[in-house]
């Protein structure tokens, strides 16, 4: 009751995938993915907030404002903050950048929103391009345990590297073709705990078990840790994700 229709931006971007968390009695904070006017076409899209304070919305602001491609943008209530996640394109795009390029540049960045102050923590990168890694990253999904504070940050890597065809973009399994090689993907997480995420160092002697160069792993992936979603445990054969979530509950991550 009350409620007033309040118009933020005019000719949005049509893909903006909305997420919006209360922060208060009367306040909340939206993120969305909007047009950028001034960037170039490749570099166009970015991600925006805007807070409600009870009668009105703010003036939507990005959130990093890198001069890089933003997209699938997901905030998640932590109890007094607020966890904004999203993939960011790891430079700037030539306007001839390619599909296949544009998705294999996308990170995943991370910031804190602090619902009493109303102030973003510093952004940081949780993904980066390595000797192995050079996926793109997205769809991040958290859970969090309201008793020891711990966040999980699951998202999704696929690779396009031997992506020669549209089907392989899109998809496809290579089983469906001779000539597509397909896009596979795999499920990575890393843990934030007392105010830092996990890093190199943070994995376990077991985990390393059968690692021929461990100080390679530790470089390559930095702290990363896979689920095994292979429908078949006896073959390498990774299939493309297109869809994931996850919630807290009990003291249990449950991901889909």
């Amino acid at each position: 009751e009350g409620t007033v229709e309040q118009v933020l931006q005019n000719g949005v971007y049509p893909d903006a995938k909305y997420k919006a968390v209360v922060t208060g009695e009367d306040t909340a904070l939206l993120v969305f993915i909007g047009d950028v006017p001034d960037r170039s076409a490749a570099n166009r899209t970015g991600l925006y907030y805007s807070v409600y304070d009870g009668a009105k919305w703010s003036t939507p602001v990005l959130v990093d404002d890198d001069g890089t491609l933003d997209d699938y943008p997901e905030a998640f209530d932590l109890g007094d903050k607020v966890l904004i996640a999203w993939s960011s394109a790891d430079r700037v795009l030539d306007d001839g950048v390619t599909v296949q390029e544009a998705l294999s540049s996308l990170d995943i960045k991370t910031v804190f929103y602090d619902k009493e102050t109303g102030e973003f923590d510093e952004v940081v990168r949780l993904t980066h391009t390595t000797e192995q890694d050079y996926t793109a990253d997205v769809m991040p999904k958290a859970a969090y345990d309201e008793s020891t504070g711990k966040v999980i940050l699951y998202y999704t890597k696929t690779e396009y590297n031997e992506a020669v065809t549209t089907e392989d973009l899109l998809g496809n399994p290579a089983w469906e073709s001779e000539e597509s090689s397909g896009s596979p993907s795999v499920i990575a997480y890393r843990f934030y705990e007392n105010g830092t995420w996990n890093g190199a160092e943070d994995y376990t002697d077991e985990e390393l078990e059968g690692v021929a160069d461990k100080e390679a792993y530790k470089e390559n992936w930095y702290g990363q840790r896979f689920l095994d979603t292979r429908l078949n445990k006896d073959s390498g054969e990774m299939l493309r994700i297109v869809d994931t979530d996850a919630i807290s509950y009990n003291g249990l991550s449950i991901y889909a």
